[in-house]
């Protein structure tokens, strides 16, 4: 049963993961100014394509591909640990540091914490049954 939770939220990950990083490289600026960012020049759109766009669709297919498989299951939740991990801690460190006046910011941080730790409870409840 875990393991099945396990690999549906890794599909879900991969989808959310892989529709973003679609949209970021189809319509970067659309996404970048949602989320506050201003490309300045071609380098900076060249830029959100490239992490916003063509980094999040290859995690993305790496997790469905993880989800699809349930041997690899810890394999894909382990890379969501890592990538949430630093992913709420950067964003924590901003929020300290830069205090944006946004409820956007801390409601990307309520998502990416909320999924750091269901991804820690998946990892370490999938390690206790092996």
């Amino acid at each position: 049963m875990l393991t099945k939770l396990a690999q549906g939220f890794l599909l879900l990950q991969g989808i959310a993961f892989f529709g973003l990083g679609v949209w970021f490289l189809i319509e970067p600026t659309t996404m970048a100014s949602a989320i506050g960012l201003v490309p300045e020049s071609p380098a900076g759109l060249a830029e959100l394509r490239a992490v916003y766009g063509g980094l999040e669709i290859a995690l993305g297919i790496f997790l469905v591909v993880t989800g699809f498989r349930a041997n690899w299951s810890g394999i894909g939740l382990w890379l969501l640990l890592s990538c949430y991990g630093g992913i709420t801690a950067g964003r924590i460190a901003g929020i300290l540091l830069d205090h944006p006046d946004d409820t956007f910011t801390l409601q990307l941080l309520g998502f990416e914490a909320g999924s750091l730790l269901i991804t820690i409870l998946l990892v370490f409840g999938l390690k206790r049954r092996s």
